[in-house]
Formats: structure tokens, C-alpha cells, sequence
């Protein structure tokens, strides 16, 4: 069927798919925003955090046993230590996945309308797609239509064939490049 079409005709096709791509791409990113925890700090950060705490009630404590406050009354026993150990070390995660976890069902059930909408826009450009492009579905992305374009504008191919095997070639080049831990040159 796309051995028919003609030059003009392929870049035509390729602009429009990649219109509803580009427009699909912004739908899932909308939903990945209503979608995404509050709370994204590094993992390595959190642990540092918790380290932190945790290393200033066990000084507290030490401080404490040596009467360095000059109190009658210690205020971290040594039966308590444990507890007050814990509470950095379990109470702090646990804060922040419940906090996540509140925040991202409240955002769900507050934008469960516009989440449906995104979902049911991202389907039917999905149909469109199938319906109307001849680009496989495996090459439905910004940076491969976009290439395939500069192909066929560049006099590289003069075919979807042509330009399908161009870009195939360019990606397993890039993925020896990456396996050898070399960026390819842009």
C-alpha cells in the first residue's frame, strides 16, 4: 500500500502522523502530572535524612548519659532508646509514603473527569493513527518520524522502505555506540 504513495504524499503522511503522536505525547504527559507523588526527592536524600535523625537521638542520648544537661531526670531512659530510635527510622518513611499516597488518591479522585478524558483522547488518537498513517506503529515516536522526515527531505530515501531501513540502520549503530558507552555524534 505505501509503495503507492509518492514522495509528497509520505511526507504528508508523516507530518500528520506526527502531529497526533507529538498531541499524544502531551495527553500522557498531562496524565503523568496528575499522576506523579509529591514527594520525589532522591532516594540516597531520604536515607541521609533518616541517617541525620537518627544520629542525633542516639547523641542526645549519650549526652544525656553522661549528665552533660545536669538533669535529675533523664530524659531518654535506656528502656526508651529503641523507641526513640524508631521513630526516624520507621515513622519517616512511613509519613512520606502516606502523605504520597493521600496526595495522589486525592489528585485522582479531583481529576478523575480530566484523567478519563485524556485516556479516552489518547485512544481515539491511537484509532486515528491506525486508520490514517501508514508509519508502523513501532515508529511512533517524535524522534523517528522526525528522522524520517529529514530522510526523505534530504533525498536519503525516496520511499517509507527506503526510510524505514535508513532509521533501523541509525538505531542499531546508536545501540553499538551505547554498548560501548559512547554517545553518537548529533
Amino acid at each position: 500500500m505505501s509503495a503507492m504513495l509518492t514522495k509528497d504524499e509520505l511526507l504528508h503522511n508523516i507530518e500528520l502522523t506526527l502531529t497526533m503522536v507529538e498531541q499524544m505525547e502531551k495527553a500522557n504527559l498531562q496524565a503523568e502530572r496528575i499522576r506523579r507523588k509529591p514527594i520525589r526527592l532522591a532516594f540516597s536524600f531520604h536515607f541521609a535524612l533518616v541517617a541525620l535523625l537518627t544520629a542525633l537521638i542516639g547523641g542526645f542520648f549519650l549526652l544525656d548519659e553522661m549528665g552533660v544537661f545536669n538533669t535529675e531526670y533523664q530524659w531518654i531512659q535506656r528502656d526508651n532508646l529503641l523507641y526513640f530510635l524508631a521513630v526516624p527510622l520507621i515513622g519517616y518513611p512511613a509519613i512520606v509514603y502516606f502523605a504520597n499516597l493521600y496526595v495522589v488518591l486525592a489528585k485522582r479522585w479531583l481529576y478523575r473527569d480530566e484523567l478519563q478524558k485524556l485516556e479516552l483522547r489518547r485512544l481515539g488518537m491511537i484509532e486515528k493513527l491506525n486508520n490514517a498513517s501508514y508509519i508502523p506503529s513501532d515508529y511512533w515516536q517524535v524522534a523517528h518520524l522526525t528522522l524520517m522526515r529529514k530522510y526523505l527531505r534530504n533525498k536519503r530515501a525516496d520511499s517509507l522502505k527506503e526510510a524505514l531501513n535508513l532509521l533501523e540502520e541509525e538505531l542499531r549503530y546508536e545501540q553499538l555506540l551505547s554498548s560501548f558507552g559512547l554517545q553518537p555524534k548529533k
